[in-house]
């Protein structure tokens, strides 16, 4: 099975986000801080204290105005704090209601967006106040107080930030970055008033954490609104149920780890799910897959990909009656040039027609040609990038003084002589197979076979014949590359 996880954009799986209130004028001074190190803010503001045409009691001289608002913090998010900072706790719902609406309006019309953000003033709210805010078309609401972990939240109706920025920042700004286990995802959210900073002498403090966190290959920047939308976008991504397809039915694009490989879908877009590693098989019918028709008929590769994960994908082009010499003279492998480019690696098993005199366009003589053919498939895999295997001829239901005989053994020792040449793997099916036969009583091997249900084929597997000589293959790759080994399903 493929291990799959959401990633955030292009892959990364840190997100940063501040969260800053009330909109006074030292937001300018921090906008800049922000925009020197590439960082992403939110910024909740009271449309009752910057529209000129509200005569509400403001509190304090220095609120951003109106007409400064697009400008200051383009490429930032506007969100809520309602219209006139009420203790919304003590307030009756409709008003609540009203004075999130009406701030959402008023906003919305200077910045020229949707605006679903919304942080609670006064950190006062209810669970009546967060039933009603999904109605108003607000997406998250930021509580106040720090939690000082990175975990996602679990309520975006409740959400708690990393921490305010007196509160421990730059020691959890090391914490953060040193975060490195891909397979989960972590926020460090930040939040605060921007004129604290004046109160309390500290600009320097959040210009030394942005410098800290600048530029930071896993992190990715964003406000707040941000990462609520991609997460509910990523939320809908539909895999198909062997995770071998992914679509994205939202507007935005999604990024996956599979395997640890980042994949992009593209918004509404359907993407094939590559596995990680690929598997060409070359051989003959003992190889070969089968269809219904042929039942009971069967070959070992159709069932290999059972033992392993799907980070594993085999794709079977042997066919029946085909030796290592016409294979290649019916140019069936120079047709295999495209998915042998894309293989990791390459099996092939011959011998069973080879030894055939009766048929000379498939025989080849085991000392000679056959070894030819067989150093051809290996530089054509070579010459493609992908890893040939040598694999011996399975035996038939053959005993000879109470043993299972090999009736291939000329080309058993060809193949082994090429690939000590060649410096390639191989393995010995012909014998792993031999040895398993020899610990079960006759009845038992030759249920393996077509023979056992009445077909004089001695050579031919049934499905269960089929499923032993793959497992068997499998135990042998396991010991050859740590892939397989990794990759094992037993």
């Amino acid at each position: 099975m493929q291990t799959i996880h959401i990633c955030f954009p292009e892959g990364k799986h840190k997100v940063l986000t501040f969260s800053y209130d009330d909109g006074r004028g030292a937001d300018k001074k921090l906008v800049e801080i922000f925009n020197k190190y590439g960082m992403k803010g939110t910024f909740h503001l009271n449309s009752g204290f910057i529209n000129p045409n509200n005569k509400t009691r403001t509190f304090h001289h220095d609120y951003i105005q109106a007409y400064e608002v697009a400008k200051l913090y383009h490429g930032h998010e506007i969100a809520c704090h309602t219209v006139t900072h009420p203790t919304i706790a003590r307030t009756p719902i409709e008003h609540v209601t009203l004075q999130v609406m009406e701030d959402r309006r008023f906003l919305e019309k200077i910045t020229g967006y949707p605006v679903q953000g919304f942080s609670y003033p006064n950190g006062s709210y209810n669970e009546e106040i967060k039933q009603m805010l999904p109605h108003t078309g607000i997406e998250y609401a930021r509580i106040v107080g720090s939690s000082a972990q990175f975990a996602m939240p679990n309520d975006y109706y409740q959400w708690q930030a990393t921490c305010h920025h007196n509160h421990r920042l730059l020691e959890l700004g090391e914490a953060f970055k040193s975060l490195n286990k891909a397979q989960y995802l972590y926020m460090m959210s930040v939040w605060g008033h921007s004129y604290e900073f004046d109160h309390d002498d500290n600009w320097h403090l959040i210009e030394q954490f942005c410098a800290n966190m600048s530029s930071q290959s896993d992190i990715w920047y964003a406000t707040n609104i941000e990462m609520v939308r991609y997460m509910k976008a990523a939320n809908q991504l539909v895999l198909g149920i062997d995770a071998n397809v992914a679509y994205n039915p939202t507007a935005i694009p999604l990024w996956i780890s599979i395997n640890g490989e980042i994949k992009r879908i593209p918004p509404g877009e359907t993407i094939a799910i590559k596995p990680s590693k690929q598997i060409v098989l070359i051989g003959d019918s003992t190889v070969q897959s089968y269809h219904d028709q042929a039942e009971p008929k069967a070959g070992w590769g159709q069932y290999i990909d059972d033992y392993f994960s799907a980070q594993l994908q085999f794709a079977n082009y042997a066919i029946g009656g085909r030796s290592a010499k016409s294979f290649i003279e019916e140019g069936r492998l120079a047709q295999l040039d495209e998915a042998i480019s894309k293989a990791d690696y390459v099996f092939i098993q011959m011998g069973h027609n080879d030894a055939n005199r009766a048929k000379p366009e498939r025989y080849s003589n085991p000392n000679t040609e056959f070894k030819g053919y067989l150093k051809k498939y290996i530089a054509f895999a070579r010459e493609r990038e992908a890893v040939p295997f040598l694999i011996t001829p399975v035996p038939t239901f053959t005993k000879e003084n109470g043993h299972y005989k090999n009736n291939f053994q000329a080309y058993c020792q060809a193949i082994k002589a090429v690939a000590e040449e060649e410096k390639v793997h191989c393995i010995d099916l012909m014998n792993a197979a031999i040895h398993y036969y020899q610990q079960l009583d006759d009845d038992q091997v030759k249920r393996f076979y077509l023979l056992a249900l009445g077909y004089d084929d001695r050579t031919h597997f049934t499905k269960e014949g089929a499923r032993v000589i793959a497992s068997l293959l499998a135990q042998e790759l396991k010991q050859r590359d740590p892939i397989f080994l990794n990759e094992s399903l037993i």
